[in-house]
């Protein structure tokens, strides 16, 4: 049971390193603004968002998008940047 577990083990570790040289490979910028920007940063922005709308039952307004949309994308290149 032991060496089936550490076979898939392996495989896993073998499958993430491979992902990880593809994502290397496509560069820092493009790491960047996937992973970052648009992975963290406007996903949290949105969750943010319908968060306030949820909680206070009003729709956001133009300038709570723009201000979410400024710090998420912020936060996110800041992010990728450590």
């Amino acid at each position: 049971m032991a060496k089936d577990v550490t076979a898939r083990h392996i495989a896993r570790d073998a499958k993430r390193i491979e992902r990880w040289e593809r994502v290397r490979a496509s560069g820092r910028s493009r790491f960047i603004w996937l992973t970052g920007v648009f992975g963290w940063g406007l996903a949290w922005a949105a969750a943010m968002l319908a968060w306030r709308w949820w909680d206070t039952g009003l729709p956001p307004v133009t300038s709570d998008v723009l201000i979410a949309a400024v710090v998420g994308i912020a936060g996110g290149l800041t992010d990728g940047h450590n």
